[in-house]
């Protein structure tokens, strides 16, 4: 399934857009999404919340944070709150659902360590 995304309801969303004369990505656009926009479009795969509103935007950090992938996009609550709005076509994961699949992605980081 491929993942499909709007940033429409996003407040200011054509701020996110930056000007990209080279062509982002091997593409001839000359506009892309900046870094962090395209990080959360992406984490909503692994997080399990397919958008962030109001009400959910703290859940949503907070998942970002048990999942290690704060530190690896360099996201922080304030960016989270920019980017209320955001819609994926992502899987939604209730929290049983998700702290497992942290713990199975700890699990085999570890497998490596394996003799």
């Amino acid at each position: 399934m491929a993942l499909n995304w709007n940033i429409e309801t996003i407040k200011d969303f054509k701020e996110l857009w930056i000007h990209d004369p080279q062509g982002h990505g091997g593409t001839e656009q000359p506009y892309a999404l900046d870094k962090k926009t395209e990080m959360l479009i992406y984490a909503t795969m692994s997080v399990g919340i397919n958008e962030i509103t109001k009400k959910n935007w703290k859940k949503f950090y907070v998942r970002l944070r048990m999942a290690g992938l704060n530190q690896s996009y360099n996201l922080g609550p304030k960016d989270i709150l920019r980017h209320i709005g955001l819609h994926t076509n992502a899987n939604k994961m209730t929290d049983a659902k998700f702290r497992k699949e942290v713990e199975i992605r700890f699990e085999r980081e570890l497998d490596s360590y394996d003799e």
